[in-house]
């Protein structure tokens, strides 16, 4: 990243917990878990 990026956002999801864990080791920071419906699920 570019020493001058102060912040970057990284979209994923819950089935990615291995993934989420690495970043939170990295120093990522977990801000606003949000809650996304599928087409396929939204209307089951």
């Amino acid at each position: 990243m570019d020493p001058g990026v102060r912040r970057a956002t990284l979209f994923t999801g819950h089935l990615s917990a291995a993934n989420l864990r690495l970043y939170e080791r990295l120093g990522y920071v977990g801000e606003r878990p949000m809650i996304i419906e599928s087409p396929d699920t939204a209307n089951a």
